[in-house]
């Protein structure tokens, strides 16, 4: 299952033509990482952005990986 994650975001990195720009910013690598974990599981997303700032991740971000509210 980590392999198919792997190859999904190389892939999703190979649609940005990442690998032929000259930089290399680590942003894109989050964004599409986070765009990657989402799809294949959001707790996972959270466990990665928590990582990748520290504990302490944008609120806007945490919102946005949640998403709305669902009626109960």
């Amino acid at each position: 299952m980590l392999a198919e994650l792997c190859d999904s975001v190389e892939l999703e990195l190979q649609k940005l033509d990442f690998f032929s720009s000259p930089l290399q910013e680590s942003e894109v690598i989050v964004q599409t990482s986070l765009m990657v974990l989402c799809r294949f599981d959001p707790n996972y997303a959270l466990q990665y952005v928590n990582v990748v700032y520290s504990n302490n991740p944008p609120l806007e971000l945490v919102k946005q990986l949640l998403g709305p509210k669902k009626a109960v």
